[in-house]
């Protein structure tokens, strides 16, 4: 069973529809509803939510292993997206307010499947 000091040195704690990240010592609550996605930067992550842009260093694969949810989709090997939050996609980009998210070839079939189609 994890200690409080083990829990500690943790970047990223997940609790329902809620995580907390690591930031300067102090761990910061982010609903799941406010992220718009999370990209990779070699060891390090950038969570970009509708308020703040927050780096990380943790790897994008830890961060999914660690936050998962429903809403939150692999769509590429350096990007994880928020579905409740992209405005438009084709078959290779999502739009969210001025960003563009390149889709993956590889990761294309499990973004699809995310939504309830005929």
């Amino acid at each position: 069973k994890p200690t409080a000091e083990d829990i500690s040195k943790e970047p990223l704690l997940f609790f329902n529809n809620y995580f907390f990240v690591k930031n300067n010592y102090r761990f910061t609550k982010i609903a799941i509803s406010d992220l718009l996605f999370v990209e990779s930067d070699n060891n390090y992550i950038k969570l970009i939510t509708t308020t703040q842009k927050i780096a990380l260093r943790v790897t994008l694969q830890s961060f999914a292993d660690t936050i998962t949810h429903q809403h939150l989709v692999r769509v590429h090997r350096g990007y994880i997206v928020n579905l409740q939050n992209i405005e438009s996609f084709n078959e290779e980009e999502i739009k969210m307010g001025k960003h563009a998210i390149p889709i993956g070839r590889m990761y294309k079939d499990d973004f699809l499947k995310s939504f309830n189609y005929l």
